[in-house]
């Protein structure tokens, strides 16, 4: 529990005024549950079997647990329906979720989403932490439970999230033209190719390839030592490329430069990290997503059950992430 109220930070704002931030309890997942970062679900799951909480808190507890036997579900063996039905619960007991953003749109405003009937005292909260963080509160009413529909982008699936909301999959659509290995970086190559040495499908689209290679280009022309050695899309699986050929062409030569360029210019990279059972996406990033992306993005969770965890800064400065991750593994 937190006396101040960060809006950088998912949390729920209690009754009483009290925050409690979801990160803080990633330590503490029961093992029933198949997760490694704590959703606004598992919070007030983890709360409810807390004896020390408890204790103190019996007439909150009581109004959760009352809400959740009236959201009673054949699906209740479902682990995502589980957790969204105590979200759900938490909310019709009083409870304001708090769940950020990032800066979205061309003015890059900060923008902070809350879900639930703020009191007097927690509308205050709310109000006075925006104003002192310099960022724009959202109400949003989420959907009621229902079994979550399967998410066109998974945590096991390499992603592009374009600025217009569409959703590419690399894995059928980022191959080389040997159809020996795919990646993001692959995909943004053969995209650029495709609007400005072959085919033509407006202005608009050549502008902005046209602007992605130019700084692509520059990235190549700057990179350091460190980056040679790290440039291609480390978290992409080659089929049958094994580069033992010294005269092979390195299909993933450049990648992370690529994906770089891409990402300043709007691109989100949906990065395969994490085991699929782990219900998390990362999504990588260097400038605030437009709102059609971010609406993709706010859907996962409340939509489909997964949680997202936002890289900012781009493929470049996040190459040490990811090779982190996979001696994690």
């Amino acid at each position: 529990m937190h006396a101040t109220l960060d809006l950088s930070k998912a949390q729920w704002i209690d009754p009483l005024g009290r925050t409690y931030i979801n990160e803080d309890y990633d330590e503490r997942i029961p093992k029933r549950f198949d997760r490694v970062y704590a959703n606004h679900g598992l919070v007030i799951a983890i709360l409810l079997e807390d004896l020390e909480w408890r204790a103190s808190n019996e007439e909150l507890r009581s109004k959760i647990i009352e809400s959740l036997a009236s959201l009673h579900s054949e699906n209740d063996d479902d682990e995502d329906l589980e957790l969204a039905r105590h979200r759900e619960a938490a909310i019709q007991s009083g409870w304001i979720r708090v769940r950020p953003l990032g800066a979205v749109g061309d003015q890059g405003r900060q923008v902070v989403f809350f879900s639930g009937t703020p009191s007097e005292l927690q509308r205050n909260l709310l109000e006075q932490a925006a104003k002192e963080q310099d960022c724009d509160l959202m109400e949003k009413q989420l959907k009621s439970i229902a079994t979550f529909a399967d998410s066109p982008i998974q945590p096991n699936k390499s992603i592009w999230l374009m600025p217009d909301g569409e959703i590419v999959d690399v894995h059928s659509e980022g191959w080389n033209e040997e159809e020996t290995a795919y990646s993001h970086g692959i995909y943004v190559k053969k995209w650029l190719a495709f609007r400005l040495d072959h085919f033509c499908p407006g202005n608009t689209e050549t502008e902005l390839a046209t602007k992605i290679r130019r700084r692509a280009l520059q990235l190549i022309d700057e990179k350091t030592p460190e980056e040679e050695g790290g440039s291609q899309d480390e978290d992409e699986n080659p089929e049958d490329w094994d580069g033992e050929n010294e005269d092979d062409e390195n299909p993933f030569e450049n990648d992370q430069c690529y994906n770089q360029a891409a990402e300043e210019h709007g691109w989100i990279r949906i990065k395969p990290l994490t085991s699929p059972r782990e219900r998390t996406i990362f999504a990588e990033m260097a400038t605030p997503p437009s709102e059609a992306a971010q609406q993709v993005l706010s859907q996962l969770e409340d939509l489909h059950g997964l949680q997202v965890k936002v890289l900012t800064r781009g493929a470049l400065s996040n190459l040490a992430f990811t090779l982190d991750q996979k001696i994690k593994e």
